[in-house]
């Protein structure tokens, strides 16, 4: 028996039964794997997606890199593909390589224009690596000002997909390298998608900008000028670490957002408080009971009763 605990009680549940195995898409018709992939619990989903990335349209095995990577970036949403990646041991391999054949390139800027060798190695590569490539960067003037010439290009009004997708890899280029941008004139690029983590933004004039889906966690933003800026999925500030043993699964917040419940990939619930983030509750799982299945397949709400405590729906 397992132990519903919270500050002051304490609950006897039945122990939760044996995981599932992940279940082999191989004989099903590819058009429907991602519906499937959809229905599974969470904890089987990423095994799933790096199955569904070794075979194609035609259900035959996937034997060559650049093709599997196609296949990745393609049909693995994004929260899964760095986790997709990092399993092929294959793909990590030639992403080292590619990295090393970069750094001894005569013109390393240029992996911006490669979109699919440039989010490989933004998914695999290790920090350490891109440390090396920033400092190559910054002791090139040559090669900064290439990655500076197509942010600018950013700004025309006629500036297509390829010239947004090519500025918005240069500048998480610049912004990995250490390139400071406080107080710079940044009106109107359009750099959809790009990551700005740890950047330096103070009062940069980003009025205009398309910034749809850019991170800007940790970046520093003071007296920055975002007016009529295209925010759309922009991500500020800086996530909350939590502890747990196993991976949360799915979150939802108390109405009167002062808890935070987390469902565990195992069926467990965690109850934090936001103002500090401090565990105040945890439940084991109870197969069969509502909080279990919440956890399990992603579905967690909070009750509107006094107590206000975690229920599945």
């Amino acid at each position: 028996m397992n132990s519903i605990q919270n500050s002051t009680h304490s609950y006897s549940t039945p122990q939760g039964l044996a995981a599932p195995q992940p279940l082999s898409l191989q004989l099903l018709p590819f058009e429907i794997h991602k519906e499937i992939i959809d229905l599974l619990p969470p904890w089987q989903r990423q095994l799933a997606y790096s199955e569904l990335a070794s075979f194609a349209h035609s259900g035959k095995e996937v034997r060559y890199l650049k093709e599997k990577l196609a296949l990745v970036l393609r049909e693995v949403p994004k929260q899964y593909q760095r986790a997709v990646l990092r399993l092929d041991e294959q793909l990590q391999i030639f992403a080292q390589k590619q990295f090393n054949a970069l750094l001894s390139s005569a013109e390393p800027a240029q992996v911006v224009t490669k979109p699919m060798l440039f989010q490989l190695l933004y998914l695999v590569g290790e920090p350490a690596v891109w440390t090396k490539l920033g400092e190559r960067i910054q002791s090139e003037p040559a090669q900064r000002q290439a990655l500076l010439t197509l942010v600018e290009n950013s700004k025309k009004e006629n500036a297509d997909q390829k010239a947004k997708e090519h500025a918005a890899n240069a500048i998480t280029l610049l912004s990995r390298s250490g390139e400071q941008f406080n107080g710079k004139d940044l009106r109107n690029i359009k750099i959809p998608g790009a990551d700005l983590s740890y950047g330096q933004f103070d009062h940069a004039q980003l009025q205009g900008a398309h910034l749809t889906g850019v991170k800007f966690r940790n970046a520093w933003l003071r007296g920055t000028n975002l007016s009529g800026a295209h925010m759309d999925g922009v991500q500020f500030g800086e996530l909350p670490y939590l502890q747990e043993v196993r991976d949360a699964s799915v979150y939802a917040y108390s109405p009167d957002g002062k808890r935070c419940a987390v469902g565990l990939s195992n069926g467990d619930i965690s109850v934090y408080l936001t103002s500090n983030w401090n565990k105040i509750w945890y439940l084991l799982n109870n197969p069969g009971q509502p909080s279990h299945n919440a956890a399990l397949f992603g579905r967690l709400a909070w009750s509107r009763s006094a107590e206000q405590r975690a229920r599945a729906t």
